[in-house]
């Protein structure tokens, strides 16, 4: 028995596609809409240190020790990202957020990092 695809289920396929992205965009920018005035840094579901962006300098590295091993944050222009972790698969290193509710997981290493502000959205659930 063949599976017979028709003109009109390429249609509806792509049509729902489209929707799907359209929805994923805006749902972004709503979510993602404000102003970071800080991070967060907690290690195993604890809040290690907080900083507020207008008490920093223009830009801070951070370098974050543990019993399972270390992150190196950078800190500028409202913005954060990790530039090194003793990770062996180095996935949470290169990225970059700034808007408020935006996260970086390290999770070999315990890591989370969360930019807060005033957004619209209070809090987020994946």
């Amino acid at each position: 028995m063949a599976l017979r695809v028709n003109k009109h289920d390429i249609i509806l396929i792509v049509f729902t596609v489209i929707i799907a992205v359209l929805f994923m965009i805006l749902f972004n920018l709503y979510l993602y809409k404000g102003v970071a005035t800080g991070v967060e840094i907690h290690y195993d579901g604890k809040l290690l240190e907080s900083y507020s962006f207008d008490k920093l300098p223009k830009e801070k590295t951070l370098e974050i020790n543990t019993d399972i091993g270390y992150n190196i944050i950078n800190i500028y222009n409202n913005k954060v990202s990790v530039t090194n972790s003793s990770c062996n698969d180095k996935v949470c290193n290169g990225h970059e957020i700034s808007k408020p509710n935006q996260v970086i997981v390290c999770l070999p290493n315990k890591f989370v990092i969360k930019l807060v502000g005033a957004s619209e959205v209070d809090s987020i659930s994946y």
